[in-house]
């Protein structure tokens, strides 16, 4: 019975630690200043996390695993046109 409640948990815990829109880095950097909202959604998918301050529109996609790996990939947006990207270090 403790075998099949630990083995629970760790799944569970894996499970919780993967999260988010997973992304490849390859893909994110195809992503430009001038863009609209239609062109980066085709490249991307759907971003995890949509956020307003002002005029500014932020998405994010971002992942996690159970074995506390993951990344975040953030763009910003004024009127649907990308505005703002990182730079993504090439060892990613």
């Amino acid at each position: 019975m403790k075998t099949k409640a630990l083995l629970f948990l760790l799944l569970l815990g894996v499970l919780a630690g993967c999260v988010g829109t997973p992304f490849r880095w390859d893909t994110a950097r195809k992503i430009q200043v001038g863009m609209t909202k239609a062109q980066v959604t085709e490249i991307m998918g759907k971003p995890y996390v949509r956020a307003v301050a002002g005029e500014i529109e932020t998405w994010t996609w971002s992942y996690g695993t159970g074995l506390g790996t993951g990344g975040a990939y953030k763009i910003a947006l004024k009127d649907g046109i990308v505005t703002e990207v990182p730079k993504i270090p090439s060892d990613l």
